[in-house]
C-alpha cells in the first residue's frame, strides 16, 4: 500500500502534458475542418510560391551580373562532360588485368636461384642470402653480447 501514496512529480507532468496535447489536437482538428482555414492555407501557399519565384529571378539576375553559371547551366555542362567521357571510354582499349599480388606474409620472398654460368660461387652466395641475414650476423642481439664485444676491443 505505501506505493500508492508516493508523490511522483514526473508522472504528474506526463499526465498534464498528455491532457494538453489531446486538447490542442481536438481544437486543431476542429479548426482545420473549417472552410476559412483551407482558404487561409491556400493564400499562404500562393504567397510562398510567389516569394520563391521572385527570389529565383533575383538570383538569376545576380548570376548574370557576376558572370557566374546558374545551377541549370552547371547541370547541362556536367551532362555534356559525362557524354564525352562515355565516348572516350568506348574508344580506348580495355585496361589490362592486373597481375595477382603476392601473399602478404612476414617472411621476405625467396630470390630466384642464380642460373647464369658467368656468376661466381661467391656472388651466388651473396645473392641467395637476404640482406636481413647479413645485418643480424653483424650486430649482436643481446646487451651481454655488446658488453663482451666492447671489452674485447
Amino acid at each position: 500500500m505505501p506505493d500508492a501514496f508516493k508523490f511522483d512529480p514526473f508522472m504528474l507532468l506526463r499526465e498534464s502534458l498528455n491532457r494538453l496535447e489531446g486538447g490542442i489536437n481536438t481544437y486543431a482538428t476542429a479548426k482545420m475542418q473549417s472552410e476559412q482555414f483551407s482558404r487561409a492555407l491556400a493564400q499562404f501557399m500562393k504567397v510562398s510560391l510567389a516569394g520563391q519565384h521572385v527570389f529565383a529571378r533575383a538570383l538569376a539576375g545576380l548570376y548574370v551580373r557576376l558572370d557566374l553559371p546558374s545551377r541549370t547551366e552547371l547541370a547541362a555542362l556536367a551532362a555534356a562532360v559525362q557524354r564525352v567521357e562515355d565516348k572516350v571510354d568506348v574508344l580506348l582499349p580495355p585496361a589490362p588485368s592486373l597481375a595477382p599480388r603476392p601473399a602478404r606474409t612476414r617472411r621476405a620472398p625467396t630470390p630466384a636461384p642464380a642460373v647464369a654460368a658467368d656468376v661466381s660461387p661467391k656472388v651466388a652466395r651473396t645473392i641467395q642470402k637476404p640482406a636481413s641475414a647479413k645485418r643480424s650476423a653483424a650486430k649482436p642481439t643481446t646487451s651481454r653480447a655488446r658488453t663482451t664485444k666492447r671489452q674485447a676491443a
